[in-house]
């Protein structure tokens, strides 16, 4: 078995832990994110469900109506 020499290659350093951000900087930041604008999805995605859902169920309906005749 050969031994691993310590050479710069082979040896991996740690770097030291990263200072915790204030609070501030922390609302400074997370304030400044660009997020995307989302709202007009609310209503159409309402719509597609409450649609699905409705063909969904009345399929479901006549599955049932068709194996209990």
């Amino acid at each position: 078995m050969v031994k691993p020499k310590n050479h710069s290659k082979t040896v991996i350093r740690l770097a030291g832990a990263a200072p915790a951000p204030r609070a501030r900087q922390f609302l400074q930041h997370y304030f400044a994110l660009e997020r995307p604008n989302t709202t007009h999805l609310f209503f159409t995605k309402g719509l597609i469900d409450f649609f699905l859902g409705l063909v969904i169920g009345i399929l479901t309906g006549l599955i049932i109506a068709v194996m209990t005749s």
